[in-house]
């Protein structure tokens, strides 16, 4: 069976937005500056005191000692940030002008007398040569470079992430604003065929039972809601942050059953949090005292259970809040003390966890805690009657496993040798804000 090819058409909304203050283009405008400052005052002539030479255009038939003062360069360029065909940045400089005011003083006699019209020709010259070499670096190198820059980003379990723009990017006295698609997808995920195409989709849901080609991208059964406008412009850079980002890379990872967990004795060191899996436990409570027929027949016993989503989860931000809905169904094992392994139970589930959210490392890193969970079916024949003593002790297994699974890290894409700084992350309706100093290590 094949999968029809089919590429995700660019969503309406974006999935982050990444808005750059009047600040932070000052910071990185302050750098720029200083850099072509440092290299100017670095600049040093071709020494040619045996004979005549040019400078800038200006023939020096004497031998000569020249001196230049910069005491000021303006440059003002008009750019036309348009989105490429990739999703990329494309940039042209359509016009260059310039303002030199450079000194040249010398010795010489015949320098001294005609100093204006020098140093009218020198910055004139200068500026030009400024304005030629300013435009070549941008319609050129620096194009060359924005056209081979990526759009996607490898994560963690193998997944890609795409960060390519859907609009074109918005300038503003106050802000430059960049809107990206934001999604995560599995670009190596083997198609109904067996090659690896990470852009196909199940027609419909008959063939997407039997073959697991509808999550590996860019096709999703949801959409970015709306973005919230922000107007601040304390920080540098802000990225607000679409829940669709989240549920893209959560839907992807249901789709390749990667959202399982085994549930076992042995991920535990301390004897007493190992006695909640004993099949029987006089005097306490453990998972057998809620399955009498279990703890009865198999008295020495320990239980496994083993978590994997029966449906995608979802994630929803409210203002200081995010919620994650898990369908799981869970599978109850014995483990006999002669290593065999015997399932007795099945339970639908559905999971609502809270996520904690930090910055580390240029990174947003969520941690799931508070989660409670409500038994939505179980079998007619149940091992079980007691559902609410069920449900407190599978709440009191996950909080023990919230303990010590280790939060899962997504990178806040930023420009090489730059570093967020001084950053501060809130939550409001639909978005994560994070707000950010930066720190650029070289231009």
């Amino acid at each position: 069976m094949s999968c029809p090819t089919q590429r995700n058409s660019s969503p309406v909304n974006p999935g982050i937005r990444v808005q750059t203050t009047k600040k932070g283009l000052d910071y990185a405008n302050e750098l720029a500056l200083n850099k072509m400052y440092e290299e100017l005052s670095h600049y040093q002539f071709e020494d040619m005191s045996d004979g005549d030479f040019s400078l800038f255009g200006i023939r020096v038939r004497k031998t000569v000692n020249i001196q230049m003062h910069i005491n000021q360069i303006a440059l003002e360029l008009i750019f036309t940030p348009t989105m490429a065909t990739n999703g990329g940045l494309n940039l042209n400089a359509a016009h260059c002008t310039s303002n030199v005011d450079v000194k040249v003083s010398s010795g010489n006699l015949i320098i001294k007398m005609f100093n204006d019209i020098f140093n009218s020709k020198i910055n004139k010259t200068i500026g030009k040569k400024i304005c030629d070499s300013a435009l070549k670096i941008i319609n050129n190198d620096f194009a060359t470079k924005l056209a081979n820059y990526p759009v996607t980003r490898s994560i963690s379990h193998g997944y890609t992430f795409d960060y390519g723009l859907v609009s074109n990017p918005v300038f503003t006295s106050a802000y430059m604003q960049t809107n990206h698609k934001a999604e995560v997808f599995n670009d190596n995920k083997t198609d109904c065929n067996g090659e690896q195409d990470g852009r196909h989709e199940c027609e419909n849901s008959q063939e997407a039972t039997s073959c697991q080609c509808k999550a590996v991208s860019g096709k999703f059964p949801f959409v970015p809601v709306q973005l919230p406008d922000i107007n601040e412009d304390e920080k540098m850079i802000y990225f607000i942050i679409s829940e669709y980002l989240v549920n893209t890379w959560l839907y992807t990872a249901h789709h390749d059953k990667k959202l399982k967990l085994q549930v076992s004795p042995e991920m535990f060191k301390k004897e007493g949090k190992r006695n909640i899996f004993r099949t029987k436990c006089p005097g306490s409570i453990c998972i057998g005292t809620f399955f009498p027929k279990i703890s009865e027949e198999y008295p020495d016993s320990m239980i496994a259970l083993n978590f994997e989503t029966s449906n995608y989860p979802s994630a929803h931000f409210e203002p200081n809040h995010i919620q994650i809905k898990v369908p799981v169904t869970a599978e109850f094992f014995i483990l006999r003390p002669d290593e065999t392994k015997i399932k007795f139970h099945t339970a639908e589930l559905v999971l609502f966890s809270e996520v904690n959210t930090t910055i580390a490392d240029g990174s947003i890193l969520f941690t799931v805690t508070n989660t409670t969970i409500t038994i939505e079916n179980q079998p007619d024949d149940s091992a079980s009657s007691d559902l609410f003593g069920l449900k407190t002790i599978l709440e009191a297994l996950v909080k023990l496993v919230e303990a010590i699974l280790p939060g899962q890290q997504f990178p806040l894409v930023v420009p090489s040798n730059t570093c967020l700084s001084n950053s501060n992350i809130k939550i409001v309706k639909n978005a994560i804000i994070v707000e950010s100093d930066l720190a650029i290590t070289s231009i």
